[in-house]
């Protein structure tokens, strides 16, 4: 029951609107979404303040935060640097002892072809797009679509680029008579609600966030005041894959997101069960406030309309995941310490490695993920005493 995680922290009133329709439905107020997801509440964000922060904290403590109109910047014990606008090429193998053995990596800065060799260790984090990619440009990856795109094979991994997973979201959007004022400390999505919709569900399969704007769902591009309602997918069953366009590294990979392609209709009917539910919660809120719903609007209310709606305006909610995972099966990439399966001196650490997608918003777990590596790094070299956190 901290004071930070009361409901009359969302100092915006359709989000109070949005917590007490939730409630007045029969579903949990939760205080805390750190103890358990289920019910609804206000979320927790990355500020202080009233300011929003985020990883860079990391590298401010030791001194290698790059300050405005720099492109670099060196810890105070020379430990760590940091450069900007340096585009990755590939990671660099040494496979003379018949094992790639990770040596460094090779990026492009200023228009000129750089190495920098690694003593110990190269580590990737790149995020679920670039770092499949960077692994393939490197000759990690599946060997069929290396050679379509001419690369040369360092070693098979058929897992590589596969098994993408995202959560998915759907819009329905909402005027408010005298508008709706963004506070100047608003993360604009202020509140959450996690739902079962099947009840014997062991987790939440739904996640519905409220927004204090006016989301047009052509695009989900931000059209003037109100608010919107968007429930969430976050046990996706359809899979996509990352592919490269060809072996130049500057060429933007393929992003196959293959939304809504799962074989017996989960994703879709899981979306349809849940915008239903936000109607009702929808319709609560209107009733309070004098909304009205724009979008879908009124001329959406068969099943076969939801479901055009939905396949019309589904979209991502940035949360991409899973496409290096973590595991022991054959599609698997990382190992249990996220080195690369197959090769020495080389890890993963992002939301790639994830073996399935959490069912929730996917920051901390990725700060939790850069933390595991470090002690892991920390403790295999010896470099801090083993009891140290």
């Amino acid at each position: 029951n901290h004071s930070w995680h009361h409901p009359d922290d969302a100092s915006n009133f359709v989000t109070k609107a949005f917590i007490e329709a939730s409630v007045k439905m029969g579903f949990p107020r939760n205080l805390d979404f750190g103890q358990q997801t289920l019910g609804v509440g206000c979320n927790e964000v990355n500020a202080k303040a009233g300011r929003r922060c985020n990883t860079a904290a990391y590298l401010k403590r030791v001194g290698a935060y790059p300050s405005a109109g720099m492109s670099n910047a060196t810890s105070s014990n020379a430990a760590l640097q940091v450069w900007l606008d340096a585009q990755a090429n590939k990671v660099v193998f040494d496979s003379s002892s018949g094992v790639p053995v990770a040596v460094g990596v090779e990026f492009e800065r200023g228009g000129k072809r750089i190495r920098v060799r690694a003593r110990k260790e190269v580590l990737l984090c790149c995020g679920a797009v670039m770092s499949p990619a960077l692994l393939m440009l490197s000759g990690i990856g599946p060997a069929d679509h290396l050679d379509e795109v001419g690369i040369k094979l360092v070693h098979s991994l058929p897992g590589v680029g596969r098994n993408l997973t995202d959560h998915l979201h759907v819009p329905l959007s909402y005027r408010v008579p005298g508008g709706v004022k963004l506070h100047s400390h608003t993360n604009v999505c202020e509140g959450s609600l996690f739902v079962k919709l099947d009840p014997a569900a062991a987790s939440p399969d739904l996640q519905v966030h409220i927004g204090s704007i006016f989301f047009n769902p052509n695009g989900f591009v931000p059209d003037g005041e109100g608010f919107t309602l968007t429930p969430t997918l976050i046990h996706p069953k359809s899979r996509g894959e990352i592919l490269l366009r060809s072996s130049d590294p500057a060429d933007k990979p393929r992003i196959l997101a293959n939304y809504l392609t799962d074989v017996h209709g989960y994703d879709l009917q899981t979306l349809v069960q849940g915008l239903k539910l936000v109607r009702r919660i929808g319709r609560e809120m209107v009733e309070t406030l004098g909304a009205t719903e724009e979008f879908p609007g009124p001329t959406v209310s068969t099943d076969d309309e939801i479901e055009a709606y939905i396949r019309a305006h589904v979209g991502t909610t940035y949360h991409p995941a899973s496409s290096c995972k973590m595991g022991v099966d054959p599609m698997a990439v990382v190992d249990t310490r996220l080195r690369v399966m197959g090769v020495q001196r080389l890890r993963v650490a992002d939301a790639s490695v994830m073996p399935m997608i959490v069912g929730a918003n996917t920051n901390a777990t990725c700060v939790a993920i850069g933390e595991k590596v470090a002690s892991f790094i920390i403790r295999e070299h010896q470099e801090l005493p083993p009891t140290l956190p």
